[in-house]
């Protein structure tokens, strides 16, 4: 685990080695399944659409999401019909769900479907673990020129057209080992399959050269887009109002948030030039209590705090504030391409 590498002490050193040992089934394991369907006796489905695979190597927060979102908002802004097929992590049921609009509670279709289909509301989002049946019946029913594969580096079931990995610049392949003794998800020996790279925070890691010199040399096959996650929108949690980013500059704020990247949220705060006068750090995809959301504020008007601001994910998952003593905002990013963009938008649409 990424949190046990960087802890001194006799039981942490105890940790890292059962969490070394448990890496080595869990990697034989990998391995077998990848060779398996290598060789076909595990099938692998196709779609009658373009599927565009978007995913990462690593756990933690990425920026998947966020991928997603640029992806689909390109194309559909294009004119062409568009359709996510994701899993839904988090939720509490089990049927698979059609999103088109708001009409789901995020425990139902998880908090990022949630989000994509707030911020996608023409955009059909189709939500199972069964991503191949869903795909059949998202082609179905919606006859979509692509079909973008959330999550779907590790999803071997069903045929892409393109792979798309992305990588964190700032903390890419943590100590190289997969979990649960480091934060890898495959082999690196995974990155094979990918066609594609957006390496993401470019802007924030100090050794990015180093990591795109790997790729290119490692992978030379597939080309590499850089990427930033930059501040697009903020807005009322309770009334749903627009606020201006510059409402932000010089004060002082609380940063709420259940992600799994707390520090790339709270630069974003920074980079806008607000203060962090407290972080309110909780687990990914945790469900809020109407409690919690009030000892923030409390906590937040202790320490002179003029604002609570939490993540968009996050705000899918907080329960209704009808009142509260200090204004709750959600902070909305948007990932960018900062080299490499024509060359991403022409591999991803090649053969329109």
């Amino acid at each position: 685990m990424a949190i046990l590498e960087h802890r001194k002490g006799l039981i942490f050193s105890v940790m890292r080695c059962l969490c070394a040992l448990l890496t080595v089934p869990v990697s034989a394991a990998v391995l077998i399944r990848r060779h398996l369907y290598r060789v076909g006796l595990i099938p692998v489905h196709s779609l009658r659409a373009r599927v565009i695979s978007i995913g990462n190597i690593s756990m933690g927060g990425t920026g998947k999401t966020p991928a997603v979102l640029m992806v689909a908002k390109h194309l559909a802004a294009r004119g062409e019909r568009v359709v996510i097929l994701t899993r839904g992590y988090g939720r509490t049921t089990s049927q698979r769900r059609i999103l088109v609009g708001d009409q789901y509670h995020w425990k139902e279709v998880g908090d990022e479907a949630r989000m994509l289909s707030r911020l996608l509301p023409t955009i059909p989002i189709v939500v199972g673990k069964n991503r191949v049946s869903g795909g059949r019946l998202a082609v179905e029913k919606f006859r979509p020129r692509f079909v973008i594969l959330d999550d779907g580096l590790q999803y071997l079931r069903l045929a892409r057209d393109v792979e798309m990995v992305i990588i964190d610049a700032t903390y890419p392949f943590g100590n190289g080992r997969l979990f649960p003794g480091g934060i890898l998800r495959e082999n690196i020996s995974a990155l094979r399959r990918a066609h594609m790279f957006f390496v993401t925070k470019v802007d924030q890691a100090e050794n990015v050269g180093d990591l795109l010199a790997f790729l290119q040399r490692t992978y030379p096959h597939a080309p590499v887009v850089q990427g930033t996650y930059q501040p697009s929108s903020l807005r009322d949690v309770r009334s749903h109002d627009q606020v201006s980013l510059k409402f932000l500059r010089g004060k002082p704020v609380v940063a709420m948030s259940g992600i799994g990247n707390h520090i790339s949220f709270e630069r974003s705060l920074e980079q806008i030039g607000a203060r962090l006068a407290e972080r309110v750090r909780l687990p990914d995809h945790h469900p809020y209590r109407r409690e919690e959301v009030l000892a923030t504020a409390r906590l937040a008007l202790k320490v002179g705090a003029q604002c609570v601001v939490t993540t968009q994910k996050d705000e899918v998952r907080l329960p209704d504030m009808e009142k509260l003593a200090i204004p709750l905002l959600s902070l909305g990013i948007q990932l960018q391409a900062v080299s490499g963009e024509e060359q991403l938008w022409d591999f991803l649409e090649r053969g329109l």
